[in-house]
């Protein structure tokens, strides 16, 4: 690639060279006063900056100064009380301070588009998370949406209390021992395992790494904290097109994400394969679901890239959220002792003692466990 360049160079006059420069500077120019001054997002205020380009989301985000990264929500809080409700954050985006426009922009129905290239960040362009328009949205979500009604997650309860049961033996057992235990990386690998079981029928087995670091869960930790650095410079996410340097500096997490992609698709194979001997689980499924057609709904099976797609975005989307809300949640309870007292002494009302089995149906009907729940995903 250098050689061809060099060659290119050398036979092409400097006046050309210099014509192509100022081509290209000119149109930056032109385009960068366009969208401050003329674009229809110009009636907003807000950082011009941010008006040409992904750079001051970027500049706030990936981090100035070390310890000082992800500081763009603490800005943006800033500049609306500064500046008001709705603000400019992008060429083509504005954010908005308002929770009454949250039913206007989620309502059903609503036909506002979400930006395509926000979601390429996340990797799995396929899946449904990824469809921006709404029709075809709706259409890719048709296998998964029975899945979720009340009915079908009850049966996901034994699994569930056989995975909380081994994450509780294991911290027993690093009491026991005098070992720390890293609580998000733990409910993280409890996340990964119930979630994996839930889409595969059998789980990744994170909760077994020894230091609660299983190959899933660092890869969606380690890919999670670089989206801030693939939205504001998409093409990181083809190694091969770096510049040395920086392809050594993320070498490692394309490298893991390539393997859990692999492994993705081997348990996508092995679900297949048992499939097709009449070996099913004994709960609903996500891959299950995803390999029947609906044509009643316009849905038909994807190739085997979409399914991994969509497997990929649900690992993620039901691994990191989740983990840290419970992460987040805990610590705020025992960290306040009036909380911890109450949430405890509501709790025995139903599982009396350490080891007693709180089942779902009766645990949901908890008033306060309901609040602090509510107040953790808040």
């Amino acid at each position: 690639m250098l050689s061809l360049l060099r060659e290119l160079y050398a036979r092409l006059p400097i006046s050309l060279w210099i014509i192509l420069l100022e081509t290209i500077v000119s149109y930056h120019v032109l385009r960068s006063i366009y969208l401050i001054d003329f674009s229809p997002l110009s009636i907003f205020p807000g950082s011009e900056w941010a008006a040409i380009g992904e750079y001051w989301e970027a500049y706030w985000n990936i981090g100035v100064t070390p310890g000082r990264k992800g500081q763009t929500l603490f800005k943006l809080e800033k500049m609306h009380h500064e500046l008001g409700t709705a603000i400019r954050l992008g060429p083509n985006e504005v954010h908005i301070y308002d929770p009454n426009f949250y039913h206007e922009l989620y309502r059903g129905g609503s036909e506002y588009y979400k930006d395509p290239e926000m979601h390429k960040v996340f990797g799995a362009p396929s899946s449904t998370v990824a469809e921006c328009d709404p029709g075809k949205h709706k259409i890719r979500r048709a296998p998964l949406e029975s899945l979720f009604a009340k009915v079908n997650t009850n049966k996901l309860e034994p699994s569930l209390l056989q995975n909380l049961d081994f994450l509780s033996k294991r911290f027993d057992f690093m009491y026991a021992a005098g070992k720390p235990v890293n609580m998000e990386w733990a409910l993280k690998s409890l996340t990964m395992d119930t979630v994996s079981q839930f889409i595969f029928g059998t789980s990744f087995n994170a909760m077994r790494d020894p230091n609660f670091q299983a190959l899933p869960v660092r890869v969606f930790v380690r890919y999670l904290m670089s989206l801030h650095v693939i939205k504001a410079f998409p093409f990181v996410r083809y190694r091969s097109n770096l510049p040395l340097w920086l392809a050594r500096l993320i070498a490692e997490d394309v490298a893991k994400g390539h393997e859990l992609e692999r492994v993705t698709a081997d348990k996508i194979d092995d679900f297949i394969a048992e499939k097709e001997n009449g070996k099913m689980p004994a709960f609903p499924t996500v891959m299950e679901r995803l390999l029947i057609s609906i044509p009643e709904k316009d849905y038909y099976v994807p190739s085997k890239l979409g399914i991994q797609d969509e497997v990929l975005a649900l690992l993620s989307a039901g691994n990191d959220t989740t983990g840290i809300s419970t992460t987040v949640t805990l610590f705020n309870v025992i960290n306040n002792p009036a909380i911890h007292s109450r949430l405890l002494a509501e709790l025995k009302t139903v599982m009396p003692k350490p080891g007693s089995y709180g089942p779902y149906s009766e645990l949901e009907k908890l008033p306060y466990l309901s609040a602090v729940i509510k107040e953790g995903l808040r």
